[in-house]
């Protein structure tokens, strides 16, 4: 019975010191003893995310959506022999690099959010995100073929990701120093 007692306190200052570290205010109702009738309601933590990691999850998600989208384009009519015959929109080696840098730019912000110092990593999500909101947008609008709903579905839901991604950024807490 004492052992009981004894792991019951302890649970008790861990849920207080939960209250306490995550300033949350909780409805607790503390049992009196182990033996007594009322319920104790149990709450998760749910620490803030430092905006760095938001940041980065974000870029991820936009890079699912992109590695996604492309991927089912595979599965639209003719779209392999196209790029066999090398009749796509990626027709020269010009129009190929360009888009490869286009892509690289949510791979490497990954890092950047990171890595960089708060005052560039703000600047940059903010430019990069506006590009992208930009090439995302006329991509989907100019996407409007039966065969191509998803894809403009797709456009639609990263579009949503780079505004989010804009607004974290232009929101950014700052700290008085």
């Amino acid at each position: 019975m004492v052992v009981v007692k004894v792991l019951y306190k302890i649970r008790k200052l861990v849920l207080f010191y939960q209250a306490t570290i995550f300033k949350r205010s909780t409805s607790i109702k503390m049992e009196t003893t182990p033996t007594s009738k009322s319920k104790t309601i149990e709450m998760l933590a749910n620490p803030p995310v430092h905006i760095k990691i938001k940041m980065a999850t974000l870029w991820i998600t936009l890079m699912f959506l992109y590695i996604y989208g492309d991927y089912f384009e595979l599965y639209t009519p003719a779209k392999v022999e196209k790029l066999m015959n090398v009749d796509d929109v990626l027709d020269s080696p010009v129009k190929l690099f360009v888009a490869s840098v286009v892509l690289a730019i949510p791979a490497f912000m990954i890092a950047f959010n990171i890595f960089l110092r708060p005052a560039i990593s703000r600047i940059l999500n903010i430019l990069f995100g506006s590009l992208l909101t930009a090439i995302v947008l006329v991509v989907g609008s100019t996407s409007l073929y039966p065969w191509y709903s998803f894809y403009v579905l797709y456009a639609f839901l990263e579009a949503l990701v780079t505004i989010y991604i804009v607004w974290q950024a232009w929101k950014w807490p700052k700290v008085t120093v």
